[in-house]
């Protein structure tokens, strides 16, 4: 019989986005994989390619389970509902071990799991707090992440603040991976579209949110409209039509571009000549490795998960502050700057991507599901990274 490891995340997104490839991994380790996320909620993804991610796992002898997890933290109804799921799906099946992600189906997943002794792995894409955060973010979730490292065997965290908390106060091993890397290759490999214009083609890829901050962006960018530029903005969300709304307003509606969610990323970014990631808070920035691995300077807040890949004035141009001010000087900045100088930037950047190439993270991921295999991580494991 088979071994069986389960892969949990909160939606549909989350696999398709971060779990493809650690799914071929089980599967060339000789796993029965199952996956747990909510399919019917499927995040950042559309519904059509939530359903279409399905039968792909299904043809991939993936047993798939819809478990109902809400967006953020939840409520008492939604999540009783999800740790009853996970209760008949732990019943069902004896797993060697789990794979978690994401923070309330994380935390769901590692109340259930101790009572069928299962062996946890929990990523974490980035903590819900870090040293940017308010204290009432560390009041709420400090504990509850401090609590759970009891039952958590092995962590893997993808950011230096979260290695740096993790590795201080939990009961956990942790193990340090470069995200879940990105076809350095396939951006790589792409000649850069030349414009036909004198106008500075600018990019932001990912979630329309508020932890995201497109709102910031198009605010400061409207100080700046004696500047000759576009702006792609490429993902969906909930603040689409707040955005939208916003840079009417403004008078710039005609300057941007709302692309909805795409698959095409590398032959957006051929188009673009800088990058913008203002965001509140991250993990590590999938989007700004594949901006670096295309070759182009990024303008980029100074947070958690950011600033790991990016360098002010080498790769990219820092916000000091996340305020329209901070963001219009920094802007302003990147418009004065030569489109020499941001060639030698981008050229720079696509070097240091090369460490997040996907095969060296799938060698760092082979080497952790063979230690959760096998039930030897402990403590004192030489770390990955």
């Amino acid at each position: 019989m088979k071994r069986k490891v389960l892969i949990v995340a909160s939606t549909a997104s989350m696999i398709k986005q971060f779990n493809i490839r650690n799914i071929k991994i089980l599967n060339s380790l000789g796993y029965e994989i199952h996956v747990a996320a909510n399919f019917k909620k499927p995040g950042t993804i559309t519904s059509e390619l939530a359903r279409k991610l399905v039968e792909k796992l299904v043809e991939s002898d993936v047993v798939v389970h819809n478990v109902d997890f809400a967006r953020g933290m939840g409520d008492f109804k939604h999540n009783f509902i999800a740790i009853n799921q996970l209760i008949y799906i732990f019943r069902k099946n004896k797993f060697e071990f789990v794979h978690t992600q994401a923070a309330l189906s994380s935390v769901l997943t590692r109340l259930v799991a101790p009572f069928f002794n299962v062996r946890v792995l929990y990523t974490i894409h980035g903590m819900q707090f870090s040293k940017e955060s308010s204290l009432f973010r560390w009041i709420l979730f400090f504990p509850i992440e401090l609590i759970l490292s009891v039952v958590t065997y092995a962590t893997i965290v993808i950011n230096e603040d979260d290695e740096r908390i993790v590795k201080k106060y939990f009961f956990t091993k942790c193990f340090r991976v470069n995200g879940v890397g990105i076809d350095y290759y396939r951006f790589i490999n792409n000649d850069k579209i030349k414009s036909q214009t004198h106008s500075r083609i600018l990019i932001t890829v990912g979630e329309l949110s508020k932890r995201k901050n497109q709102k910031m962006v198009i605010k400061a960018l409207a100080n700046l409209k004696k500047y000759d530029w576009r702006y792609l903005v490429v993902g969906i969300g909930s603040s689409k039509d707040e955005l939208q709304e916003l840079a009417s307003s403004l008078n710039i509606a005609d300057r941007i571009k709302f692309t909805g969610y795409s698959e095409n990323i590398a032959e957006l970014y051929q188009q673009a000549d800088v990058a913008i990631f203002a965001s509140y808070l991250e993990g590590l920035l999938t989007a700004g490795m594949e901006a670096m691995a295309s070759g182009i300077p990024s303008v980029y807040s100074d947070v958690r998960g950011i600033r790991d890949i990016l360098e002010d004035g080498k790769t990219g141009f820092k916000i000091d502050q996340l305020t329209v001010e901070s963001m219009t000087e920094t802007l302003k900045k990147m418009f004065e700057t030569s489109s020499e100088e941001l060639i030698k930037m981008g050229d720079a950047a696509r070097k240091v991507a090369q460490q997040f190439d996907k095969k060296n993270i799938d060698k760092d991921m082979i080497e952790i599901y063979e230690l959760m295999g096998k039930g030897n991580v402990s403590r004192w494991t030489k770390n990955i990274h």
